[in-house]
Order: structure tokens, then C-alpha cells, then sequence
């Protein structure tokens, strides 16, 4: 699957820091009693415009400017992400009261960059990766004990924590992991780490699998994962998204794709609502890959009718608004707008 768009904020930015995001975003309201949506139709897609200056009077971090948030907790009062400073990034947690909160103070030494992608509910917890000689650990960080490695599954030497639920009690990532005790790394597991133990989520099918995000009521987990199938003519190896209940079956569901992206496409699901009852991502499709949302109801195709290229990264505790990025169409040329 080509995420073009964007190479994950959620997965991949500390690795790849693609920090310029060339897309227009987007926002899908589902109500028309939201809020933020009272005058838009339900279902439209809102072009949110291109960010120009700093309308909130939010200072960059350290005086640099391809810092980036990658996340705010519920109230607006907390947000978190990572700040670039010659090369070498650093968490930060931001109140209007404290400023920018450098993570890496207080914590383990011998960090050489780290970042934080995202934040309790609450604010008082913070969960993100960071970079020490050893490898990478998944840290979980609160005011009294700074950033605290949360372990790998086993085998593993290398972990990095995605997403957390309300009160910060339960997070998810991804962790390396060594299934025949070989000395060699065999794949990515998803996790899911709850009384200082991390669990495994196992894949469907494949060899890798990667949680993003967890409901606030800590119920539903949502990632993606490999099949262990490949496409018969392009090539790659085949995922796709999956919800994990951690209170039921506990196993992970392979929540599919849209129709016209084929039995061989590929998913994505990015976000997910307070209860779970909706989830949010990007599927393949004929043309390239488009937002969707999952509910009860399956999958439903959030793309409207401009440029190839849509995903949607997450959604409000309702489940009625959804943000995301999708491209435009210009002409006969493709246009991509910050």
C-alpha cells in the first residue's frame, strides 16, 4: 500500500522524519451538532486551509522550527510531540502555564533523541520513543518518574510506544521480537502493556504487526499487520488493519478493505473513538488509497470526489469528526498543499 501522503507520524517519523507534510488536511464531520461542524453537511469534507504563522502564539521548541506536535489531550490544556535540534530530536509536553517540558530531564541517561506521540487523557502521562547506544525503548513518562523504559516482548532488544488510553494505564506500540530464541530479531509484534507487563497481539498471519492507538475506555487496540499473503502482480507483501479487543476474545480481527481495493488490497486504521465503536484509517482503492472509518456497519469510504490520495490519522471520542490529509487535483497536474 503507498502512503504517499504521508510516511506515518505514528510508526515511522522518529526513524524517517518526514516532518513536512505536503498535503492538504482535512476534516469529515459526521454530525451536524458538532461543534466544530455546525455548518458544514454531514459527511463533507472541509479543507482546512494551509497553516501560515503561529495563530495560537505557540513558540517552536528550542527555536526550531520543524519541531512537531503529535498530539493534545482531551481539553486542549497539554500537547506533546518532539523538537529537532541539530539532527537529534527531544520529547517535549507543553501547557500554556509551564511552556515546553524538556521529557528527557530527570529520566535515564545516555538518551540520544527521543519523541513523544501521545498523551493521557489526563496530561500527567506521556508515551513516545527514545534512542539510547543500546537501541530503542518505549517509555512511559510522568512528572515524578521522567521517561521509564516499559520493557520489549521476548527475544526483543528495541520497542517503541504509540498510543495510551485515558488515565495512561494501558499502552500500545510495537516490539521487536524473537520468536525461536535464535539471537535473531524475527519481526515486529504489536503490544499491548498493562501492570508493568507487555503483551503480545500476535499478527494475522504475518510477520510484523504494528499497534497505533487504543480507545480512552482501554478496550479496543488498532494497528495494522501483515497477512503473510503477497499481491499476486505488485508485489508487496499484503496488511491490513486490525481492531483487538482486550476484554472479550482478545484476538486480533482483520478489519478489511474497501471493495474496489480488491481481495488483495491493503489497510490501515489509524485512530479509534472512546468505546471503539469507530475507527479510523485508509484502504486501498483502484485509483490509490482513500480515508475510511469502521463502525458496525463495516467499512465506509470517507474520500470525496478530488485527487487519488486520502487517510484519515484520527477522530473525537463520539466518533463524528474525523482529521486526516488528502491531496487535490489541479489542472492536469497533482497539487499538494501544507
Amino acid at each position: 500500500m503507498n502512503y504517499s501522503i504521508l510516511t506515518k507520524i505514528k510508526g515511522y517519523l522518529m526513524k524517517q522524519k518526514t516532518l513536512k507534510l505536503n498535503v492538504l488536511p482535512l476534516l469529515i464531520a459526521g454530525a451536524i451538532s458538532m461543534h466544530s461542524a455546525s455548518a458544514m453537511a454531514i459527511g463533507e469534507l472541509v479543507n482546512l486551509g494551509s497553516y501560515s504563522g503561529d495563530p495560537q502564539g505557540i513558540a517552536t521548541y528550542s527555536g526550531d522550527p520543524q519541531g512537531i506536535a503529535t498530539a493534545i489531550n482531551d481539553d486542549g490544556t497539554v500537547m506533546v510531540g518532539g523538537g529537532w535540534d541539530s539532527g537529534s530530536s527531544t520529547a517535549w509536553r507543553f501547557t500554556a502555564s509551564t511552556g515546553y517540558e524538556n521529557l528527557e530531564i530527570n529520566s535515564v541517561g545516555g538518551i540520544s533523541k527521543s519523541i513523544a506521540y501521545d498523551v493521557s487523557e489526563t496530561g500527567d502521562v506521556v508515551v513516545g520513543g527514545a534512542t539510547t547506544s543500546a537501541g530503542d525503548f518505549a517509555f512511559r513518562w510522568t512528572a515524578a518518574t521522567g521517561l521509564v523504559d516499559i520493557g520489549v516482548l521476548q527475544g526483543g532488544d528495541n520497542a517503541t510506544a504509540y498510543g495510551v488510553n485515558y488515565d495512561g494505564s494501558k499502552i500500545v506500540g510495537e516490539s521487536e521480537i524473537s520468536i525461536n530464541n535464535d539471537g535473531y530479531i524475527n519481526g515486529y509484534h504489536a503490544f499491548l502493556w498493562f501492570n508493568n507487563s507487555m503483551a503480545d497481539l500476535g499478527t494475522l498471519g504475518g510477520r510484523n504487526s504494528v499497534a497505533y492507538s487504543i480507545s480512552k475506555d482501554g478496550n479496543v487496540v488498532v494497528g495494522e499487520s501483515e497477512t503473510g499473503s503477497t499481491h499476486s502482480t505488485k508485489g508487496h507483501k499484503i496488511k491490513r488493519a486490525f481492531k483487538y479487543h482486550t476484554t472479550n476474545d482478545s484476538r486480533m480481527v482483520d478489519l478489511g478493505v474497501l471493495a474496489a481495493g480488491g481481495g488483495e488490497g491493503s489497510s490501515i486504521a489509524n485512530g479509534v473513538n472512546f468505546d471503539g465503536s469507530v475507527i479510523v484509517g485508509a484502504s486501498e482503492h483502484t485509483l490509490g488509497n482513500h480515508a475510511v472509518q469502521w463502525t458496525s456497519a463495516g467499512v465506509q469510504d470517507l474520500h470525496g470526489a478530488a485527487g487519488e490520495y486520502s487517510e484519515a490519522f484520527n477522530v473525537n471520542d463520539a466518533g463524528d469528526v474525523i482529521v486526516g490529509s488528502m491531496d487535490t487535483l489541479a489542472g492536469a497536474g497533482e497539487v499538494r498543499r501544507a
